[in-house]
């Protein structure tokens, strides 16, 4: 039984780092060059491109931790994602190693030509947009799918799984509230990271804004995938387990903090406001966990 706490831990660990690590590897680009669209502020530009470079070094981050969770998923016999992947064919695989190295390739032209570009900034921001959008539809919507096979391999008939079928599980209810729960998430990461960043040079506010929307959307979007959950996960979540339950409702009184926090420094724009984006970094990562674990103990019920 212990054991079994420190695996599950583990897991948690790891899973809640990939995913932060990932959600601001995707979005962070994407959010400062929203930011620098309108005009160059030096003090603040110095600040975005550190925001920048944090997203960078995000996206090695979570290459890693998801290469440890995988070896974790396979090492655990309950697990169906070790199964769900060697269902993949070898070019979807090849695929996803692709897209990420398209999105390193414009992340490095998008950091290379941060000054160079600075009068052509719609160019300039577009090859930030295209890198963290390509980052996010193909890795969000394959580890979709994955977790919909893994709980339930009746789902897809036939190995490997044709692209027909694919097609199929990410039109699903569930699998759509998913992606856009995580989309929506994505955001969240993003708008707090570099919110950080900014709010050393009180600018912030715009962060604040970008992040209570994806807070927000993750809220209405996380009911959406309760209410789509089959009926012993939902029945799990709401109190046929502690171990899931009371977890996720600690995510969401964190949840509500986090929210008054982010709608503070949205109106309080101020240098200040340092402060007020840690406690909130810090109160993502335990929101973070909180679902992560609810998830990990779900999956084996």
């Amino acid at each position: 039984m212990i054991d079994e706490v420190i695996f599950t831990a583990a897991r948690t660990l790891v899973g809640a780092t990939h995913l932060i690590a990932s959600a601001l590897a995707a979005t962070g680009p994407m959010v400062v060059a929203a930011l620098r669209l309108p005009g160059r502020r030096p003090d603040a530009d110095t600040a975005l491109k550190r925001g920048l470079a944090w997203s960078l070094v995000a996206m090695g981050v979570g290459l890693a931790t998801g290469g440890l969770s995988a070896w974790l998923v396979s090492v655990s016999p309950a697990s169906g994602y070790a199964a769900a992947w060697s269902r993949l064919p070898g070019t979807a695989v090849a695929m996803l190693a692709t897209e990420w190295l398209i999105t390193a390739a414009l992340y490095a032209c998008y950091w290379f030509t941060w000054d160079r570009w600075e009068n052509r900034r719609r160019l300039h921001a577009a090859v930030a947009w295209f890198a963290g959008t390509n980052l996010l539809y193909h890795f969000a919507t394959m580890m979709v799918v994955l977790g919909a096979v893994a709980a339930e391999p009746q789902l897809a008939s036939g190995s490997p799984i044709s692209r027909p079928v694919f097609r199929n599980l990410i039109t699903q209810p569930l699998a759509l509230s998913l992606a856009l729960h995580y989309t929506a998430y994505c955001t969240l990461v993003g708008g707090v990271a570099i919110g950080l960043a900014l709010a050393t040079v009180g600018a912030g506010a715009k962060p604040a804004a970008i992040a209570l929307a994806g807070l927000t959307v993750s809220l209405v979007t996380g009911g959406a995938v309760l209410v789509n959950e089959p009926a012993g996960v939902q029945r799990a979540m709401l109190g046929g387990s502690l171990l899931a339950t009371m977890p996720l409702l600690l995510s969401l009184t964190l949840a509500l903090r986090l929210g008054w926090l982010l709608l503070a420094a949205l109106v309080a724009d101020v240098r200040g406001a340092k402060p007020t984006f840690r406690e909130a970094a810090w109160l993502l990562f335990a929101i973070t966990l909180g679902m992560v674990w609810s998830g990990h103990v779900v999956s084996k019920l």
